[in-house]
């Protein structure tokens, strides 16, 4: 999500009840990173790590559930679909 040049994910721990926009780890100027549908993808620990990719070659890594991100790679060509596996 872009609002403005931000990235920003959004969480409700309400059961939708309510959101909260999350920004912690996101670039905040000048960021309009697209992420698709295919490009997300949790592993099967017992606290799932939350993967994305972006349209810009980037790999974005959650280890809280979104709360807080970091970029694991960066100037990738396009990020169009992402798995995990646990070895």
């Amino acid at each position: 999500m872009t609002p403005g040049d931000a990235s920003a994910s959004t969480a409700a721990h309400d059961r939708g009840q309510s959101w909260d926009l999350l920004t912690n780890g996101l670039p905040q100027a000048d960021a309009f990173p697209q992420v698709l549908r295919m490009a997300m993808t949790a592993d099967a620990h017992q606290s799932p790590g939350v993967y994305v990719g972006t349209q810009g070659g980037q790999i974005l890594s959650s280890r809280d559930g979104g709360d807080s991100w970091e970029t694991i790679f960066n100037w990738l060509p396009p990020i169009y679909s992402l798995e995990t596996a646990i070895v």
